[in-house]
């Protein structure tokens, strides 16, 4: 099926940071994100908003052909101070995805935070120790988890590169994104966070995340705002009412800060991750789209709830091939 638009997500864009707060290498320059928004200009790559989309896919107007979207996730300071400038100056219009908690009550996201503690660890063999011992902590206090050696050999082994380095990487990664139970991986990260980076949460998430005001300066642009839950990472398993309090927690959350009305509003799964109950959610609760991680091109057949992004950094070049 021909494509009818590509969505491309853009996750932690980020000036140049300080000793205090140094970015971490997985963040993206705003000057690389401004280089790409030129690159799709010079292809004559039109962007369109998602409502665009959705009104295509529900039998609206059609769109422009090689009609691109662009998305940010995450709710950083830097998409409202250097981002919002970019787009303004180029006539651009972008959709913003916001977690609610890290903007209400100065959390800082468990994404972000293992982020950091990579960034601030001095090695890599450093925060593997203290991964094991804080599983070892956990394993006295009565969870059922494998020995260390058992989570490595596991985790660090599956497609493993030679270099050690490398695999602790990989091993701390998978294990904290998804390699432990969610509680477990909850508490192991905060721990990480406090040990390697700053006790002071609020006051980190002060200087990392939008503020209510930014949030709605967004909408007042002229752009689309859309949620990314509240609290959790992954909603992917969670229990219907976990899922339910995040998801109408985010609706509230939208209604304040952007005036967005039921029925329009955008919401893009934490991590990628959703379920049948997520499915069911998100119309109860005035959604119109949900926004995955999944590398493809919208198309004809595209389901509104499952609206499929390529991950900018790595596919622009990929989709640019396809113009």
């Amino acid at each position: 099926m021909a494509p009818l638009a590509t969505i491309l997500r853009y996750r932690d864009v980020g000036l140049p940071g300080s000793g205090a707060r140094p970015r971490p290498r997985s963040f993206l320059s705003p000057d690389v994100v401004a280089a790409q928004f030129d690159r799709l200009a010079a292809a004559g790559r039109p962007v369109v908003r998602v409502a665009a989309v959705l009104a295509a896919l529900t039998g609206g107007p059609a769109l422009p052909a090689g009609a691109v979207v662009l998305t940010f996730d995450g709710a950083l300071a830097d998409h409202h101070g250097a981002i919002l400038p970019l787009l303004v100056a180029r006539g651009l219009s972008a959709a913003f995805h916001l977690p609610a908690a890290p903007i209400r009550r100065r959390r800082v996201a468990g994404a972000h935070k293992l982020q950091f503690v990579l960034a601030r660890a001095d090695t890599l063999q450093d925060v593997t120790a203290a991964v094991f011992d804080l599983v070892a902590e956990h394993r006295r206090a009565g969870a059922a988890l494998p020995h260390g050696v058992a989570l490595w050999d596991d985790l660090a082994a599956v497609g493993a590169p030679r270099d050690l380095a490398e695999r602790e990487a990989m091993f701390v990664n998978r294990l904290l994104r998804s390699g432990l139970p969610a509680a477990v991986r909850g508490a192991v990260v905060d721990r990480l966070f406090q040990t390697f980076v700053t006790a002071d949460e609020a006051e980190f998430a002060a200087g990392l995340y939008l503020t209510p005001a930014q949030a709605a300066a967004l909408a007042a642009a002229g752009m689309e705002v859309g949620a990314m839950g509240d609290g959790a990472d992954n909603l992917q398993g969670l229990p219907p009412a976990t899922q339910a309090a995040e998801v109408a927690q985010s609706a509230a959350f939208l209604a304040e800060v952007a005036g967005q009305e039921s029925g329009r509003r955008l919401f893009a799964y934490p991590a990628g991750g959703w379920d049948e109950a997520t499915l069911e959610l998100l119309p109860a609760h005035g959604f119109a789209a949900g926004l995955t991680c999944h590398r493809a091109p919208v198309t004809a057949g595209s389901d509104p709830l499952r609206l499929p992004r390529f991950d900018a950094a790595r596919d622009l070049d990929a989709v640019l091939a396809k113009t």
